[in-house]
């Protein structure tokens, strides 16, 4: 498994870029990395790559912060017209003071934080769960026949989850694959009553939330001290949402004996 990720990181972040027409990387039953370059560049990226992967015994430690903003707030930010954009670190303060400015707390949606070991895929998911009643089912028990209705509880999905796969690319330059999926579920949660078949009729009430869940997958390239700015996956139907995310190095702990 370890191998087919080096395989896609080496597909995705080779320079002069990876072509499919033209260049291949398999991984072989041994977990050797096997590929065909004819351009000099692609061979002298791979030996160095692959150099730097066997030395690498570093943390990436991955900042994530989910922030609302008015209408248009980060497009001058780069994010007009743009799928992503490289922010300095003045750029970053601006933006979550401005933010938070307009709308103070309710500026951060959410700041989940990784500390991740190169190549590992890993994922994070900050997940809000709501039981809610999807239906009520009439069971007869005893003793005497007893007729009782009993609830039956559902959870919907509210938040973000995140999986990610980041690697080094040079000692101060990373790569990462992103994928950001949004769950959304529709406040105030739709509800309808209905009748039991029950000696008394009852009456009961029943929850059917609507939930929208979408999804993005982004491909980013930063050095360290950059911050990568990409709209979120899920808009607000009054504010812009946009992703800001961090990487930097840090020393792997080495285990206590």
């Amino acid at each position: 498994e370890r191998g087919k990720v080096l395989g896609t990181l080496v597909q995705t972040f080779m320079q002069p870029a990876f072509r499919p027409d033209v260049n291949r990387v398999e991984v072989t039953t041994n977990g050797n990395l096997v590929g065909n370059f004819s351009d000099d560049q692609q061979r002298a990226w791979l030996s160095s790559f692959l150099t730097l992967q066997r030395r690498t015994d570093c943390l990436l430690d991955m900042q994530f912060r989910f922030v609302r903003g008015p209408r248009h707030a980060f497009d001058r930010f780069g994010l007009a017209g743009s799928a992503t954009a490289v922010l300095s670190q003045p750029d970053v303060v601006a933006i979550l003071q401005e933010s938070a400015k307009q709308l103070g707390d309710a500026a951060t949606v959410t700041a989940p934080r990784m500390i991740v070991w190169p190549r590992l895929p890993s994922n994070i998911s900050v997940i809000d769960k709501i039981a809610y009643v999807e239906r009520w089912d009439v069971r007869i028990v005893e003793p005497g026949k007893q007729v009782i209705a009993d609830p039956v509880i559902s959870e919907a999905s509210d938040g973000v989850t995140i999986d990610v796969t980041a690697v080094l690319l040079e000692d101060a330059l990373f790569g990462a694959i992103v994928d950001v999926k949004q769950s959304q579920v529709k406040r105030p949660i739709p509800t309808r009553k209905i009748r039991l078949a029950t000696p008394d009729n009852r009456e009961v009430e029943v929850a059917s939330p609507e939930t929208t869940t979408v999804s993005l997958s982004a491909t980013l390239t930063l050095r360290a001290g950059e911050t990568a700015l990409f709209r979120a996956p899920l808009q607000d139907d009054e504010h812009d949402v946009a992703v800001l995310l961090s990487i930097q190095r840090v020393d792997a702990q080495p285990e206590p004996r």
